[in-house]
């Protein structure tokens, strides 16, 4: 779906990622993690084809990122950002509705059609009930979920997701969870930005770390999310403990 390779990003004089290969299929579930300003937003934004990379290539669906078109490229990926600034009003379904504008022309209206796909996010986001309220009057975790669900309704077969979970409470992060592993399942694949590595649980089939210096691993969850690698990345100690067959991640006593 999206094949990345000899990718190198550099932040004012900063390398943040070096010579990154990877390949995202179908139905893959990737979790991205890393410190503070390591590079993981900069690195969606590339992906999403809206920040130039130093060298490498990107293909989305077998054509090179840079030269499909805004429009194609938006129905082929959706890309949600780490802001929900609200510019104007816009009501909930509004919002929602917006991930319907790639697949419309320039003056076309949304039919019935896009809106009950577009009521269809909100509900599964419990949101429902709120579809006719101005953005601004909601919490910072119910516009994160108006957000995803614009993504969500974009329909596209790959989601960039920047921090979908933050504000969100527990009860709400593990639906989020629910309804993108159900996307997988569909056969969208997602790149997801945490700051949480337990998110692996019952989502991620992947993990791409990066360090922030320019190193960067890469693999299937069992193998890239482990004590030591994650005590690298974060420089602090982690441990692991296994909870039903399962390793948890809780940070240690500081050296």
């Amino acid at each position: 779906m999206m094949q990345v390779r000899g990718l190198s990003l550099q932040q004012g004089e900063r390398l943040l990622c070096a010579g990154l290969d990877l390949d995202i299929r179908p139905g893959e579930r990737w979790l991205l993690l890393g410190e503070n300003g390591c590079g993981k937003s900069s690195l969606l934004a590339t992906l999403a084809g809206w920040r130039a990379n130093l060298t490498g290539s990107i293909t989305l669906g077998n054509k090179p990122l840079a030269d499909l078109p805004r429009r194609e490229r938006a129905r082929q990926l959706a890309w949600l950002t780490q802001q929900d600034d609200v510019a104007f009003p816009l009501t909930v379904l509004e919002k929602a509705l917006t991930g319907r504008h790639p697949h419309l022309g320039r003056w076309d209206w949304e039919s019935e059609t896009d809106r009950q796909l577009a009521l269809a996010q909100l509900e599964r986001l419990d949101l429902a009930h709120l579809a006719g309220r101005d953005l601004a009057t909601l919490s910072g975790g119910e516009r994160r979920r108006a957000g995803l669900a614009a993504a969500l309704a974009q329909q596209a077969p790959l989601l960039l997701l920047d921090e979908p979970l933050s504000q969100l409470d527990l009860r709400h992060q593990q639906q989020a969870l629910t309804v993108l592993a159900e996307e997988a399942r569909q056969g969208r694949a997602l790149l997801l930005v945490s700051h949480e590595p337990n998110h692996a649980h019952h989502f991620a089939s992947h993990a791409l770390l990066l360090f922030g210096d320019g190193r960067w691993q890469a693999g299937p969850v069992a193998e890239v999310l482990t004590a030591e690698h994650l005590s690298a990345l974060y420089r602090h100690p982690v441990r692991s403990l296994q909870v039903d067959g399962q390793p948890w991640f809780l940070p240690g006593a500081a050296a």
